[in-house]
């Protein structure tokens, strides 16, 4: 019996095995998915073999991976928002077979690539958070010559300026302070442990290749800081091409002078770029105090800003490359002080003596390696040294105070692509911040981060509409040597259907924190006994969105979205009385509350002959409901009800003209909302020529700031100039 029974097995597997199921080999098809004219990756590609009727999608780098391929002849077509389609017929397959795509760039560019939501790179469109992306292109659109003046468009975001280029240029994301949004540069944190936020004036547009702006909290990948959101200034990488070489140079009002130098080199696998920028300007502009009809000139607001940039990558091969990046930014700035009237004196606040000089420099070093067809490394150290002096020698008591902030991280993530359907990352963040600091002395944390995010994407039909699933669970884990440990959990969701028409409806919601400073914990106690609170613990947010988005490429392009969000920030760090003593000395505690919520109302319209206009409207309720206290219920100060932009433009041949209207409503400047400042409208334009000689291009940039000539005061005290005007000469090799 059992002599047969084996004989009945061994006939069975013979018979399998020579069936033409088990009998032939099965194939495999990779590649990499690029941009034709950048090089750069494209994620989210769809790439379609028939007639096997199998797909897949590109991934973080563009690659792809399509297996159990019979051997035969085939067609594979690739198709992305943004790009033209690509089609390749008689693909024989009769063996493994490495296939790339180099994608043409469509006129519209409605699907940009983010990294930032996910810390992988997808295609804005199939990412659940609220985002915006200024690109290359874009960056052009917009007034400005720093990172800080570009963004200014960006919906939901209302940027604090002080005196132009002198000044600072701090971002609020739905109504959180400055030291609530995450600031990074090529992945690595810009705020420091010493807290007061990211001065984005010092960064040069002409180093940034594209901004990043996440709206909403994002701590569950990012950690601290991240309660409004994050922006993620992106640097230039080099030429696609061999050599580029460019010298831009530009004179405006207010003695304003800008020098850029920026070449690149691609020798092999190596590609080395280097750019330096010189600002100055004497930021002398005339003015009308708030308090009066007099004309002032505004004195004590010179700027000196030089910036060196340097970047260097070596692609090993498809699969592995390794990113060095150095940059040092050294401003030297006049402090003008307010122009406000002292109620006990008479005199106005400013500070005429006042002088201050700052220094950021860092270092990363980055690498990305595709160790297989479905798992991804990436790591990244930075060391970060950032100085800042600030001296008053007028001052009551006369001050001169140093502040060195060093910080040293490393990052590292590995992404598993488990099938189709589910896609792992998860990582740990090592930081080490000093601080060296007249006023604090030496200040140390240590902190330790660990998160964790699946992917999951299904596709499903529904009564004959084909539906793309996506939900994305993450959570992260934060220790601090000096403060309490956090749980960061989010969740994002969307589904959307469309292959010429894209409509989604996506939503999240998840929680934040922001540890305190270290100017928090330990400010050293005044003579009237002010002092920092060594115990705070983390201020804390749970917010929710929820929206609708269409986009629509083709001859007339359009873009649409809408997003509900509502922000509640909890334990929020206030200096308040330490007692109910009306003398009673100040400090920083954990007793605020607000609540911030709104609507997000974007449109872009892009028709033929290259013309385009844009809208945003931001509508927001941001209210203090810190309970038993006078002010609550009361609007958050410098947190405007509406904000409006609209930007309009034209393409004719080699000269292109932008409209920017900006409206802000009314911003109270104080808790009890007794006092605001004026609802104000800003136009600005700019009119560019571009000029192709052979080798050679030459162009031109007219920048119109102000063109209404209005008196402008964003900041309380602090006005910005009128009418400004900047021309920018350039050559490019």
């Amino acid at each position: 019996m059992k002599n047969l029974l084996f004989t009945v097995f061994l006939l069975v597997v013979i018979i399998l095995v020579s069936s033409p199921l088990f009998s032939k080999t099965l194939y495999q098809i990779s590649g990499f998915i690029t941009d034709q004219s950048t090089g750069k990756p494209i994620p989210d590609a769809n790439i379609l073999l028939n007639p096997a009727n199998m797909g897949t999608a590109s991934r973080d780098g563009g690659f792809y991976s399509l297996s159990g391929i019979q051997s035969g002849l085939y067609t594979i077509e690739v198709r992305v928002i943004g790009y033209q389609t690509v089609r390749k017929s008689n693909i024989e397959i009769d063996n493994n077979v490495v296939l790339n795509f180099e994608l043409v760039p469509a006129a519209v560019e409605f699907a940009p690539v983010l990294i930032t939501a996910t810390l992988s790179e997808h295609l804005q469109s199939k990412v659940t958070v609220s985002s915006d992306i200024i690109t290359g292109s874009r960056l052009q659109i917009l007034n400005g010559n720093t990172a800080g003046e570009i963004i200014e468009s960006v919906c939901g975001i209302y940027s604090k300026s002080y005196d132009s280029f002198a000044g600072l240029q701090t971002p609020s994301i739905r109504g959180a302070n400055t030291d609530q949004v995450l600031v990074l540069m090529d992945g690595m944190r810009l705020n420091t442990a010493q807290g007061g936020g990211v001065d984005l004036n010092q960064f040069p547009k002409n180093t940034v290749e594209r901004i990043e702006i996440i709206r909403g909290g994002h701590s569950a990948l990012l950690g601290s800081d991240a309660v409004g959101g994050a922006i993620h200034l992106i640097s230039k990488s080099g030429s696609h091409e061999n050599t580029f070489l460019s010298f831009n140079s530009t004179l405006g009002s207010f003695g304003t002078q800008i020098y850029d130098f920026h070449g690149s080199q691609q020798l092999g696998p190596l590609s080395v770029l280097f750019n330096y920028n010189y600002t100055e300007s004497e930021g002398n502009f005339r003015f009308s105090p708030p308090d009066s009809e007099i004309i002032l000139t505004r004195t004590n607001n010179q700027y000196r800003g030089n910036n060196v940039f340097t970047k260097m990558a070596w692609q090993i091969n498809p699969k592995n490359q390794i990113h060095v990046l150095y940059q040092n930014l050294h401003t030297k700035k006049g402090s003008a002080g307010s122009v406000l009237i002292d109620e006990w004196s008479g005199d106005r606040l400013t500070t005429p003596e006042a002088r201050s000089d700052n220094q950021r420099q860092y270092l990363t070093l980055q690498s990305n390696h595709q160790i297989s067809n479905v798992f991804r490394v990436k790591e990244q150290l930075s060391c970060q040294q950032f100085d800042y002096q600030y001296i008053n020698p007028a001052g009551m008591p006369p001050v001169d105070d140093i502040h060195k902030n060093q910080s040293l991280s490393f990052r590292a993530h590995g992404q598993y692509a488990a099938n189709s359907i589910l896609n792992l990352l998860s990582g740990f963040e090592f930081r080490q911040d000093k601080l060296s600091s007249t006023q604090m002395g030496k200040q140390n944390r240590n902190s330790q981060g660990f998160f964790i995010q699946s992917e999951i994407r299904y596709q499903h039909t529904i009564f004959r509409l084909p539906l793309q699933w996506t939900i994305i669970p993450a959570v992260r884990w934060d220790n601090y040597s000096d403060i309490q440990s956090r749980t960061s959990p989010k969740i994002g969701m969307m589904i959307g259907t469309g292959k010429n028409v894209y409509f989604a409806i996506k939503s999240n919601y998840g929680r934040s924190f922001r540890a305190p400073t270290f100017n928090d914990l330990y400010w050293p106690e005044d003579d009237w006994g002010n002092r920092g609170n060594p115990d705070l613990t983390p201020e804390f947010s749970t917010d929710f969105d929820a929206g609708i988005q269409i986009n629509s490429p083709g001859k007339i392009g359009i873009m649409a979205e809408v997003t509900y969000f509502n922000n509640h920030i909890q334990n929020l760090i206030q200096w308040a009385p330490i007692t109910n003593d009306i003398y009673s000395p100040w400090m920083p505690q954990n007793v605020a509350s607000v609540k911030i919520k709104g609507l997000e109302t974007k449109i872009q319209i892009h028709l033929p002959d290259n013309i385009f206009v844009e809208a945003a409207h931001t509508l927001m309720k941001a209210t203090d409901h810190t309970s038993n206290t006078a002010s609550y219920g009361n609007r958050l100060i410098y947190r405007p009800d509406h904000k409006i932009d609209v930007i309009t433009g034209i393409k004719l041949w080699y000269m292109t003209a932008n409209l920017n209207f900006r409206h802000v409503s009314k911003r109270m400047t104080t808790s009890d909302n007794m006092n605001y400042l004026d609802a104000y409208q800003l136009l600005n334009g700019n009119i560019g020529l571009t000029c192709p000689l052979s080798k050679v291009i030459l162009n031109a940039k007219l920048q119109m700031i102000n063109l209404l000539d209005r008196s402008i005061y964003i900041t309380d005290g602090y006005p910005l100039p009128g009418r400004e005007y900047r021309l920018t000469f350039g050559i490019q090799y």
